[in-house]
């Protein structure tokens, strides 16, 4: 439980979100309560889709299990991640979007080890000197023009031999774009901001050719069609959804890899 700073703040309000959300939350989940409340109130605070925190709390059990100490993050956004992770885990986060950093600040106020800069990714990336246990990128990739060129650069910051490369990007392949043909739609992007989304196949092809070898894959999160109406009664965090992954994982909305240097 996250017992520092503005996380501490939040969580006094979370107990007001458990009717909210449909009552108790189920397997995965319930390891993670007190967390999962503390992004709740924020993903309504800050007006964040409240799968998001799915994901965090997926990665966050990455860099548990893979006991990583040392975390750049590239394109952090609000700082979620870094709100939750444990203040022994050392962050530095970098972000173009000032106003982002200026979220990120506020939620992690108070936690060690946090170090956020307003910063272009590439440029960064090529400037930088040092060596980074692990890096991630969450949601990002998928925005840039040239993704190659990204984690090409990316490979540059790990440590060799022992560094892990975490990184999520949306799956094309989600549940919604497989049911969008049988009722005379077309696949569609998350947003319209993206200029790609994934295929697993595509993106192991595309880390084997930039030097990683993917260790190990997680799905996050099972999008129904009109998902806004199906959530009213079907819950972020329900057994449905869990279901879903167990049964088609590779229709999730998201996928996730560890990678190291081959």
């Amino acid at each position: 439980m996250i017992t520092r700073g503005r996380f501490s703040i939040l969580l006094q309000e979370a107990p007001k979100l458990s009717k909210e959300w449909g009552g108790g939350q189920s397997g995965l989940l319930e390891r993670h309560m007190a967390t999962f409340k503390e992004l709740s109130v924020l993903s309504r605070k800050y007006g964040y889709d409240a799968n998001h925190n799915l994901r965090y709390l997926a990665l966050s059990r990455i860099i548990s299990r893979y006991q990583i100490k040392e975390l750049l993050v590239l394109g952090c956004g609000k700082g979620i991640l870094e709100g939750i992770l444990p203040e022994e885990v050392s962050c530095t986060s970098i972000d173009i979007n000032p106003e982002e950093i200026k979220i990120a600040k506020e939620i992690n106020l108070g936690k060690k080890n946090r170090n956020f800069v307003v910063f272009d990714i590439l440029k960064f990336l090529k400037d930088s000197k040092r060596k980074y246990q692990a890096v991630l990128i969450s949601e990002v990739l998928e925005h840039l023009k040239d993704d190659k060129e990204i984690i090409q650069s990316i490979s540059g910051v790990i440590e060799p031999n022992k560094g892990l490369f975490l990184l999520t990007v949306p799956n094309i392949n989600r549940f919604v774009n497989n049911i969008y043909p049988f009722i005379g739609r077309k696949c569609k992007f998350m947003s319209n901001e993206h200029l790609r989304e994934y295929k697993f196949y595509e993106l192991y092809d595309l880390l084997a050719s930039c030097g990683f070898r993917i260790l190990d894959t997680k799905y996050s999160y099972f999008r129904f069609p009109k998902e806004d109406y199906v959530r009213k009664i079907v819950p972020v965090d329900s057994r449905l959804r869990e279901l879903g992954l167990k049964v088609k994982p590779d229709w999730a909305d998201y996928i996730i890899t560890v990678s190291s240097p081959s």
